[in-house]
């Protein structure tokens, strides 16, 4: 006969751990790129990135690389992000506003088969 085991109730939601955890690997993964400048080479080069250009991000979550594609291109380019989940969207806001980018980032909740997109 196999036992179960108990279902104790942890001291730490679900929530608040997939938060801590999220927030954990963005931070480990741009302490990575920030170590491998020759990454953000490649982006520029193979996505043809430069001054004035705009950068549409589809399927964005919470605008990680889409703040990092603008980081590469610190000229005027601006970029778009676009997810169909709102509360993704909402906080990639939030951190883009951290970041200092909000000038240059917008983020829009859309379906990748009708891109909210004016032009």
């Amino acid at each position: 006969m196999v036992k179960r085991l108990s279902k104790k109730k942890t001291s730490i939601s679900q929530a608040a751990f997939k938060v801590r955890y999220l927030r954990r690997s963005r931070e480990l993964w741009r302490r990575y790129l920030e170590g491998k400048p020759w990454i953000g080479q490649l982006y520029t080069r193979f996505l043809g990135l430069r001054p004035g250009i705009i950068i549409v991000d589809v399927g964005c979550g919470i605008g990680d690389f889409t703040r990092y594609l603008a980081r590469l291109n610190p000229g005027r380019c601006q970029a778009i992000g676009v997810d169909a989940r709102a509360a993704s969207i909402k906080a990639a806001e939030t951190e883009t506003k951290k970041a200092g980018l909000s000038k240059r980032i917008v983020f829009k909740v859309g379906d990748v088969n009708k891109l909210p997109l004016d032009k």
